[in-house]
């Protein structure tokens, strides 16, 4: 006969309720997160649309692909004055991301963005040129040990 203690029954729903709290609680935070980010939606719409890899995306990849650069701040948005002119995205992917990036034509689940340390770059838009300039940037300013 074991003599573990049992939860009383109050005890149960309120674990299940702060969990359920919690879960709101992140659930309101990531929504903020994407929220503020949305501006930067727009330019980089407008550059896909310039884009001959990217014109014919459809608006649901946008959720697999733009968001969780996005909200993550795992991407560099180029203007010239007030206009976009590239755009690029990058993610840290363990082995098993990097399985599921060829096996899934490119895509990537949220939580693989950010699952390990090995850097990929995932978009480059550039409809006007200046790939190099853009390259040159995120490897100085972003990842200058790597």
């Amino acid at each position: 006969m074991t003599s573990e203690k049992q939860p009383k029954e109050g005890e149960i729903k309120t674990s299940e309720a702060e969990a359920t709290e919690a879960l709101k609680e992140h659930i309101h935070a990531q929504s903020l997160k994407v929220l503020q980010r949305l501006p930067a939606m727009g330019p980089v719409i407008m550059l896909y649309l310039q884009s001959s890899h990217r014109r014919y995306q459809f608006i649901g990849d946008l959720e697999w692909l733009l968001l969780p650069p996005l909200v993550l701040g795992q991407c560099k948005l180029y203007m010239k004055k007030e206009y976009p002119i590239s755009f690029v995205s990058w993610a840290f992917l363990d082995e098993a991301a990097e399985k599921r990036l060829f096996a899934n034509g490119g895509k990537l689940r949220p939580e693989d963005w950010k699952s390990g340390d090995r850097l990929w770059l995932m978009d480059v838009v550039a409809p006007f040129g200046g790939v190099e300039n853009m390259l040159r940037d995120i490897q100085k300013n972003e990842f200058p040990d790597q």
